[in-house]
């Protein structure tokens, strides 16, 4: 499986959603509720260029930081993970070889 990267696009909703409630394995969750979690965040998606699938995400949630007395804006990764199927693709190979 070969991933690409991109930030999503509101039309990922619904896909992301069905992504999270099959293989994200926290909760269930619907439309409404992914919107009061991460309506402002901004969100990288992990696309299977076979089949053009979303296959995995990370959450960035804006959050204000100070920093040597001054606010800073930052953001905060959340939420990361991609289906099992995807998941041995950052796995190196010699772990799993014999001693």
């Amino acid at each position: 499986m070969k991933l690409r990267y991109r930030m999503n696009t509101p039309d990922d909703k619904a896909e992301l959603v069905s992504l999270w409630t099959s293989e994200a394995e926290w909760d269930q969750i619907d439309e409404k509720t992914w919107e009061h979690r991460f309506g402002k965040a901004d969100i990288v998606v992990a696309i299977d260029e076979a089949t053009d699938k979303i296959v995995g995400q990370i959450v960035f949630i804006p959050v204000k930081v100070w920093l040597n007395g001054r606010e800073v804006k930052a953001y905060r990764p959340f939420a990361t993970f991609l289906i099992k199927e995807a998941r041995s693709l950052f796995l190196p190979t010699t772990w799993f070889e014999a001693q």
